[in-house]
C-alpha cells in the first residue's frame, strides 16, 4: 500500500485523490499502516463490508471492521476513510457476495453508531469523502 501511494504520488497524482483499497482484507489488517496512509493524505478503503463468516479468504468480521473504522475516527482520520461493500462483483474462484449493497447502510452504519461514531463523522465518511474523491477537481 505504501509503495502504491509513493508511486502514484511520484507520478503527480495528489495524495488526496488516492484511495488505497482492501485495507480490511483479513490477510493483511494493519491499523498502523492505515493511519500512515491517512497521514500521507490518501484515503483508506474498508471496502468489503459484509464479507465475513468465512465466505472468502479475505473475509473479516464486520465487528472487527467496525473496530478499524472506529480507530481511524478516534485518531482524527474520518476524512480519510471510505466505506463500501464490494457487493456488485465477484472474483473468479471466490464466492459471490451474500449481501446486497444496502448492507452498508442498513447493518454496518448502525454498528458504527453503536460503537460511538457520531453523525458528523458518519456523514464525512459516507457523503463528504466520496463527494471529494469523485469531484472533477481536487480540493484542499
Amino acid at each position: 500500500a505504501r509503495r502504491q501511494l509513493e508511486l502514484l504520488s511520484s507520478e503527480g497524482l495528489p495524495a488526496e485523490r488516492i484511495v488505497i483499497g482492501h485495507c480490511d482484507d483479513a490477510r493483511a489488517v494493519d491499523p498502523r499502516r492505515d493511519m500512515e496512509i491517512a497521514e500521507m493524505g490518501a484515503c483508506v478503503a474498508y471496502d468489503h463490508v459484509g464479507w465475513e463468516d468465512g465466505c472468502a479468504a479475505h473475509a473479516l468480521s464486520d465487528e472487527r471492521r467496525a473496530e478499524l473504522v472506529k480507530g481511524m475516527v478516534d485518531a482524527g482520520f474520518a476524512d480519510r476513510v471510505v466505506l463500501a461493500c464490494s457487493a456488485v462483483g465477484c472474483a473468479i474462484g471466490e464466492a459471490a457476495s451474500r449481501h446486497p449493497t444496502s448492507h452498508l447502510l442498513e447493518s454496518f452504519v448502525p454498528r458504527l453508531a453503536k460503537a460511538g461514531i457520531g453523525d458528523a463523522d458518519l456523514h464525512t465518511m459516507l457523503v463528504e469523502n466520496p463527494r471529494r474523491l469523485f469531484a472533477a477537481e481536487s480540493r484542499p
